[in-house]
């Protein structure tokens, strides 16, 4: 957190071995934190045991297919 001030949220529940992504959202655009979040989630996924990690967008969502593409979700 940047001066105390939630900049992003990032929501994810386990079913059995697999992670699944619920929501991202961010105050900020193209400042990092979607990407640090991610990151920051993705390693301690990692070591509760989650195997495999997925994301579902809608394909109308063109900024969300992109950064999802770019982390290569």
């Amino acid at each position: 957190m940047r001066d105390s001030k939630r900049l992003g949220l990032l929501a994810y529940r386990f079913v059995d071995t697999e992670c699944e992504i619920l929501t991202l959202n961010t105050i900020l655009k193209r400042q990092r934190v979607g990407s640090n979040l991610m990151s920051y989630s993705e390693d301690k996924v990692l070591r509760k045991g989650c195997k495999a990690l997925s994301v579902i967008t809608t394909n109308d969502n063109l900024e969300a297919l992109a950064f999802y593409q770019q982390l290569r979700l």
